[in-house]
């Protein structure tokens, strides 16, 4: 884990896959926040 904010914090560009990545994330959170919202 903390070597996603180490990469974030040296590197001043983002790459492809790290948007990818931040893509990846949200689509889990909208997931996980639908399935709580059904199952409380």
């Amino acid at each position: 884990m903390l070597g996603i904010w180490e990469r974030a914090g040296y590197r001043k560009t983002m790459k492809y896959e790290d948007l990818l990545f931040l893509l990846a994330c949200l689509l889990f959170y909208a997931q996980y926040a639908q399935y709580k919202k059904h199952n409380p």
